[in-house]
């Protein structure tokens, strides 16, 4: 290697970074904020309902909605394929139980890269995650919402209450009743 030392981060080492898809929104505190705010059973109930509407179904009417952050994919020769911001888990009443993606972008990056970055997540994770959802703390054109939705991806823009969660949160934050030892 001619003396050139190579260093890769944890976080680079997955599938999706060696093809381009690193995400810097992971060490941006608002995509942490984003992610917990959108795992709060009525936020959660809220986004999925706009997938699941056309399925007759309303947010009331989930059973066993739950949300499983930074879900780790993996292909299955064990190589790590990327973590998916939100795995949601829900049953659809007589239909059985469904699964989606929330991915969640904080700074506005190129549609082709978000459909390249779900393609993949969604391939690796197989059947039954068909609706995801990406979650933007921006305005995204007319155009590439249509692009999105063209590839199953429904948009969903986080707005004035995200701000307000967000700056609850940095205001006053809520210590951990911890062990103490």
């Amino acid at each position: 290697r001619m003396g050139i030392k190579f260093t890769m981060h944890s976080h680079e080492r997955t599938l999706a970074a060696s093809l381009g898809f690193a995400d810097p929104d992971k060490k941006n505190a608002r995509h942490d904020m984003a992610i917990q705010y959108l795992m709060r059973d009525d936020v959660l109930r809220s986004v999925m309902e706009i997938v699941t509407k056309e399925d007759g179904v309303w947010a009331a009417d989930l059973e066993h909605i739950n949300a499983t952050p930074e879900f780790h994919i993996m292909k299955g020769n064990g190589w790590t394929v990327g973590f998916a911001d939100l795995l949601v888990r829900y049953t659809l009443p007589g239909r059985g139980q469904r699964g989606g993606l929330i991915e969640v972008k904080i700074n506005p990056l190129p549609v082709g890269d978000i459909m390249r970055q779900i393609g993949l997540y969604t391939a690796s994770l197989g059947g039954g995650f068909a609706r995801t959802i990406l979650v933007t703390d921006f305005d995204m054109c007319l155009e590439d919402v249509a692009t999105l939705r063209t590839k199953s991806i429904y948009h969903v823009r986080l707005g004035a209450k995200f701000d307000a969660y967000c700056a609850e949160r940095l205001a006053s934050p809520q210590k951990a009743l911890s062990l103490e030892i």
